[in-house]
Order: structure tokens, then C-alpha cells, then sequence
């Protein structure tokens, strides 16, 4: 973001509303211990939301742990 002098937007925190029980409830297999022995132990992912004067794009992208290498990237309209 620094390298094309772009600004991240700051929103307000969502105050999220209890929709009955839970579908999925997963454990937590990492327990914070980000870093791997050898490739494609661990992956982790992230969405980000794009707002452009065209509408919000959709940022998905899969890093492996060992090296911090992006396996899988993915942007949708």
C-alpha cells in the first residue's frame, strides 16, 4: 500500500447480532503458532473488502506458513 501511496479505510467496529446457534464452530488448530517445518503444513487465509468507484471487490488469497509464500489468489467483482 506505501508503494502506490494508498490508505487503508478505518470503519467502525460491528456490533454483531446472535442469529439463534452457531452452524459451524471449528477448533483452533494453530493456536497462534504461525510459523511451519516444511511446506504446505499450514495455510491460513483472509478476505479483504476493495471499495473502488466501481463497486467492492473481493481480495482472497491463501499464504503458506512456511515460507509466506501466496499459493492461491483470487479477485471477484
Amino acid at each position: 500500500m506505501k508503494k502506490y501511496d494508498l490508505l487503508s479505510e478505518i470503519r467502525r467496529r460491528r456490533k454483531w447480532v446472535q442469529m439463534g446457534q452457531q452452524v459451524h464452530k471449528y477448533e483452533n488448530l494453530l493456536n497462534r503458532q504461525f510459523q511451519a517445518d516444511r511446506p504446505n503444513q499450514k495455510w491460513v487465509t483472509d478476505i479483504s473488502y476493495i471499495q473502488t468507484k466501481e463497486g467492492i471487490l473481493y481480495l482472497s488469497m491463501i499464504r503458506d506458513l512456511y515460507d509466506n509464500s501466496i499459493v492461491v489468489d483470487k479477485t471477484a467483482a
